[in-house]
């Protein structure tokens, strides 16, 4: 399992797609609540999502607005 954090302000620099826009998905993250600093738990081998401990590190992620 690998660990990385939600970084809204590296889509500019890393994101290169024609499909969607860096700003489209920076939106997107501010919409639904998933802000930087979130915990995201991946697979090595797919480096998808694992969906229960990528909720619980949201759940976690909500105590850092009132930082």
């Amino acid at each position: 399992m690998d660990l990385a954090f939600v970084q809204s302000g590296l889509l500019e620099k890393y994101l290169d797609t024609d499909v969607i826009s860096a700003a489209r998905v920076a939106t997107l993250l501010k919409r639904r609540g998933i802000l930087d600093g979130t915990p995201v738990y991946l697979d090595e081998e797919t480096q998808t999502p694992i969906p229960p401990l990528c909720e619980f590190g949201r759940y976690l992620s909500t105590g850092l607005d009132s930082l």
